[in-house]
């Protein structure tokens, strides 16, 4: 297991997280209230990660997560 932090440089009232391996299989899903970082973990095998941060207004960011 890795754990994760993303900044996202405001606070955002609403968030959603979703990330999905290489074949778009979503392995996390999370809602978070309010917040200005987002934390969350990766199970699984080492590889390529994409992370959506998404805010009531829409997409707010994405990331490529590495886990080695």
């Amino acid at each position: 297991t890795d754990n994760f932090t993303l900044n996202l440089g405001q606070t955002y009232p609403g968030i959603e997280l979703k990330i999905t391996d290489v074949l778009g299989e979503i392995v996390v899903s999370k809602n978070v209230e309010s917040a200005s970082e987002v934390q969350f973990e990766i199970q699984g095998k080492p590889g390529v990660y994409l992370v959506e941060i998404w805010t009531n207004a829409g997409l707010l960011t994405t990331a490529k997560v590495i886990k080695e």
